[in-house]
């Protein structure tokens, strides 16, 4: 069984739970989406994005990534087999986001880079979703934390 330092996404999904619970508390609301199940649990299709915060009145939604490095560089792009499926996914993750910022929500890919001897994501970025599918059908395998917002909670509520 993985634990939470090697099952990928734990330390970025446990930081994002204390995220929402901070924000629920302070009478906002936020919530992780799930995939849609059958009753009986059957897989049948994933989330158009992974969280959701209502901060007064704007409606925030992205997709959250984790890279199990500090290097500040994003790997998008990836090969083989299975890089085939990621980069669909990806591309398909960054098309719902463009068609929920264009319905008024603030959405971006949030990209943690990690470094698993801190109990926390060490920097936290937000990346435009356009640049993103720009860089896909560009095929670029790389974007940078400098192409990029550094997330702050505290700033998003109080803007």
């Amino acid at each position: 069984m993985l634990n939470i330092k090697t099952r990928p996404g734990a330390l970025l999904e446990n930081y994002m739970n204390q995220v929402c619970e901070f924000l629920n508390n302070s009478g906002f609301h936020a919530h992780k989406n799930n995939p849609l199940r059958t009753f009986e649990g059957k897989y049948i299709e994933g989330e158009p994005f992974d969280y959701e915060f209502f901060i007064k009145g704007r409606v925030y939604c992205f997709d959250a990534k984790e890279c199990k490095n500090s290097t500040g560089k994003w790997k998008i792009l990836m090969t083989g087999n299975r890089g085939v499926k990621t980069n669909l996914r990806l591309r398909k993750q960054a098309m719902n986001l463009l068609a929920c910022r264009d319905n008024g929500a603030v959405a971006f890919f949030l990209v943690a880079f990690t470094d698993y001897r801190f109990k926390s994501p060490i920097n936290l970025y937000m990346f435009d979703p356009g640049l993103v599918l720009q860089a896909i059908d560009l095929k670029h395998n790389y974007l940078s934390a400098d192409q990029a917002v550094p997330f702050d909670i505290n700033k998003i509520i109080n803007q």
